[in-house]
């Protein structure tokens, strides 16, 4: 159980175990909040969409898992999963007429049902060969309340998305190494209370993997085969390799191709004048080829790391600001940027204390035009500090991010911040605990993002927030 700032209350409840040849678990939650306003301050404008009422949000869930093992070498099983969500925002509701009237006096909102549920087998079929076979089925109900200045209609259009998938897995053990062979075919089907473009998208795949160890040696290699309607076939694969130079020191590569297809809302999204934004069916897919070296260090409490990885993407996948007479924003395509950069990792256990740090950086750009990508910073990094007693533990967490452009254009500038979190736990035996945590620890105002139309509004974020909460965990 716990309770913090806005409004925020959080419960769950989980029981499991196993009887014999039978393991099982279940969970109860929610969470809500009263939440803010989602937009900092008004700027005036026709798109304006500060609306000054508090933007919470509701869920509410329930999970439940179920496997029996039948037999030495076959193992049944189920799982569920049941969500009801709802979430407040602000927008500029504006009217489907042209000139458009727009008003942001309105309670924008969503909700959300999702019900999952899947079975699966795993058989041993002899010593070498373990196979698994999955169903599943998920169901996504979404309402979006939409209001029109005109007439002060409010609207409720309904996307209801199905999606059914089967996956069929091998390990299989060589004298050297491993092999995994995987097949997985998935449909989406959606109905709407708009026209979509269309309403069903199909994907086969095929997957072949190898893990091998060598002495000092280690080598990763895989091939993929996907064929998603409308979009076609893609091939990718990848080549690994890592080299113990000492004990302690591993060096690795990597070289890869890559694949990420568009969603089914980036490609058929109906015309949504709440946000602005329509689905783009011309839409290609992201293709890549990606190189990575790097080397670590672990021993002795220490774990550090240093990687170095050139990403070149043609038809990378971003979004595009909608511009006058419509404003309507979508999907599209960068013909070829290259994402660069090197990342750091360090972690350190020493007695009652333990260190991690981080630091990033990135150099995202459209080889076209020269520009940075949109909201990628240059530079972040982490740091957390946590020292344990006998019955406290105490830590506390730092995380910045350098400037970076809200726009393709690179006209908006974002400001850099840094964000100081603490937190505490007091255990008040082997099976009660307390945990106390402090959020933007000095009330640091900062942007993340705006919007991308003109006023272009600053989307909110937390100020100072306190949150307490008591955890039963029987032993």
């Amino acid at each position: 159980l716990g309770a913090g700032r806005y409004g925020t209350v959080v419960s769950s409840a989980a029981y499991g175990g196993r009887r014999g040849d039978t393991r099982f678990h279940v969970q109860l939650g929610q969470e809500r909040s009263t939440g803010f306003s989602d937009i900092k301050e008004a700027k005036g404008g026709t798109f304006d969409m500060y609306h000054p009422d508090r933007d919470g949000y509701d869920n509410r869930n329930i999970s439940a898992s179920l496997a029996q093992r039948v037999s030495p070498s076959l193992t049944i099983g189920a799982d569920y999963l049941h969500v009801r969500a709802t979430k407040h925002f602000d927008a500029a509701s504006c009217s489907a007429t042209f000139p458009w009237p727009c008003t942001p006096n309105f309670d924008s909102r969503l909700a959300q049902t999702l019900n999952s549920t899947s079975v699966h087998a795993d058989y041993r079929v002899n010593p070498v060969w373990q196979t698994s076979l999955r169903l599943g089925q998920s169901n996504d109900r979404m309402t979006n309340w939409q209001f029109d200045p005109v007439g002060s209609i409010v609207t409720q259009p309904q996307f209801d998305t199905r999606q059914n998938q089967v996956s069929w897995q091998n390990d299989i053990a060589l004298p050297i190494g491993k092999m995994i062979a995987a097949a997985e075919w998935r449909t989406v089907n959606v109905a709407s209370s708009q026209a979509l473009v269309s309403n069903e998208q199909t994907t086969r795949a095929l997957v072949l993997g190898y893990q091998g160890w060598f002495g000092n040696h280690s080598l990763q290699a895989s091939a993929r085969r996907d064929d998603i309607s409308g979009l076609g076939g893609h091939d990718t694969g990848s080549l690994a390799y890592g080299y113990r130079l000492a004990e302690r020191w591993v060096a690795r590569a990597s070289i890869g191709t890559a694949f990420h297809a568009p969603t089914f809302n980036d490609l058929y999204w109906p015309l949504d004048l709440v946000n602005f934004y329509q689905g783009n069916p011309a839409l290609k897919p992201e293709q890549g080829r990606n190189r990575e070296i790097g080397l670590s260090y672990e021993g002795g409490g220490t774990l550090a790391s240093i990687t170095i990885y050139r990403n070149a993407v043609s038809n990378l996948i971003d979004f595009v600001p909608g511009t006058a007479p419509t404003f309507i924003g979508t999907m599209g395509n960068i013909g070829q940027a290259t994402i660069k950069g090197a990342s750091f990792q360090y972690q350190r256990h020493a007695g009652s204390w333990d260190w991690k740090a981080a630091y990033d950086v990135l150099s995202a750009r459209d080889d076209t035009t020269g520009l940075t990508l949109q909201r990628r910073a240059p530079r972040t990094a982490s740091l957390e500090v946590r020292r344990r007693f006998d019955t406290y533990d105490l830590g506390a967490q730092l995380t910045a991010t350098s400037h970076r452009f809200n726009d393709r254009a690179n006209l908006q500038t974002l400001g850099g911040y840094s964000v100081v979190n603490v937190d505490a736990a007091y255990g008040i035996d082997k099976d009660w605990s307390v945990q106390a945590k402090i959020g933007n620890l000095f009330d640091k105002n900062y942007v993340a993002v705006q919007s991308t139309l003109n006023p272009f509004n600053d989307y909110a974020v937390a100020g100072r927030s306190l949150f307490i909460g008591l955890r039963y965990t029987p032993k």
